[in-house]
């Protein structure tokens, strides 16, 4: 959850027996996340500067398929990744791997297999986690100046060992319909709301807790026709304390956008 400090070998498997393959075609997705952390603090000590990031991918999510509860599996590819930190290119390990994303059909997000393969020193999707929220908001479906509420979350976890869960208690309002640079025709939709993030490990000593109090807002373009993600701009922040033997605290801000590309 720390870039650089805390780093986590974590995995995570899907709950439920497939029933059917999937059809759909694979979509295709640009995204850049910039993100500010904080001093890494215990204490008074600074165990880590602050320091800016920038993360730039492609990635491709195909359909794998569905289950007894009617979600469905997509298979998340990372196929070219860059990372910046202040400045300096850094190799990352997510090239050429995958995480399965299982989803109800309005996108909210059930579970994520294969964690542990995208998290942890040199691969660093513990830390941009919000890349899984920011594919799939979930907005509810809403009249044009119609507001509701709905949270957007996502699951961290490794089998019974480790979770935490992240929600945005968010406000979503449609603000009318809008033509994209390209000529589709979007529902504007706008979100905010605070984010908590809660869980920690099990049947490990000394047991570590993980806390965050912070909040997120993002504008959303969907499709008018087929309502699927076209453009998605976010800004999530959060201050974050993990409990071991020590309490380490730092705080983070991560802004980005998400394109479907042609």
């Amino acid at each position: 959850m720390f870039m650089g400090v805390v780093a986590l070998s974590m995995a995570s498997c899907a709950a439920h027996r497939s029933q059917a393959p999937v059809v759909d075609p694979s979509v295709h997705y640009r995204v850049q996340v910039d993100a500010d952390f904080g001093p890494a603090l215990s204490g008074d000590t600074v165990l880590q500067a602050p320091m800016k990031a920038r993360l730039e991918m492609r990635l491709s999510s195909s359909p794998t398929r569905r289950f007894r509860d009617g979600s469905v599996g997509h298979l998340l590819r990372f196929e070219d990744v860059n990372l910046l930190v202040d400045s300096t290119p850094q190799p990352i390990e997510l090239e050429g791997r995958s995480v399965e994303i299982r989803t109800f059909l309005n996108g909210e997000i059930l579970d994520i297999a294969w964690m542990d393969k995208v998290s942890g020193h040199g691969r660093y999707l513990d830390v941009f986690g919000v890349v899984f929220s920011a594919l799939s908001p979930a907005p509810p479906s809403l009249k044009v100046a119609e507001r509701s509420n709905r949270r957007i979350i996502w699951p961290f976890r490794v089998g019974k060992q480790l979770r935490w869960d992240n929600a945005v208690q968010a406000v979503w309002t449609n603000e009318g319909r809008v033509q994209t640079d390209d000529g589709h025709s979007a529902w504007k939709i706008k979100y905010s709301g605070p984010w908590s993030v809660t869980g920690g490990t099990r049947f490990q000593t000394p047991e570590i807790q993980y806390t965050a109090r912070g909040a997120g807002e993002g504008t959303i373009l969907m499709d008018v026709r087929e309502r699927e993600l076209l453009r998605h701009q976010f800004e999530w922040s959060r201050d974050v304390t993990v409990m071991g033997v020590d309490a380490v605290s730092q705080a983070q801000t991560f802004r980005g956008t998400v394109e479907v590309m042609p």
